[in-house]
């Protein structure tokens, strides 16, 4: 996998140069709830592979669904909180969601056996909470 990793910008330089009329994008666009989300790669650090909650309530229309996190996402990184950050992860996130109020947030998710870097945006909406989501620890 890391390898792919490494080789995507290489494929995508050489599609470019062999067939200029496609379009070759490595930030393909998804809509969620009419809202256009782009997606993105990333090399994610493998100190942050640990996950520190689950993901298991998403609200319709929120912030969360909207930045395309899904119920059962296991969650490995949101902002600078990872499991090797504190001794308690979890416990920072409130902190970085009220500093960060419509500025949007990375979350570094493990969907099934594939790691997604995902961003979404702390706001008031017509839920509660500013996210949206629900987070279950998980026990070590």
């Amino acid at each position: 996998m890391k390898r792919i990793e490494e080789m995507l910008p290489n494929m995508y330089a050489l599609m470019s140069q062999l067939n200029p009329i496609i379009p070759v994008t490595s930030k393909p666009k998804v809509v969620v709830n009419d809202t256009t989300v782009e997606m993105t790669t990333a090399v994610i650090n493998p100190s942050v592979q640990i996950p520190i909650a689950k993901l298991d309530q998403i609200l319709p229309d929120s912030p969360a669904a909207i930045g395309g996190v899904q119920e059962g996402d296991l969650l490995l990184s949101f902002g600078p909180v990872n499991a090797q950050s504190t001794p308690s992860p979890l416990s920072g996130i409130p902190d970085v969601v009220r500093q960060n109020v419509n500025q949007p947030i990375n979350l570094v998710v493990r969907r099934g056996t594939v790691t997604v870097s995902l961003y979404i945006t702390p706001k008031t909406w017509a839920g509660r909470g500013l996210l949206g989501c629900h987070l279950t620890p998980i026990q070590s």
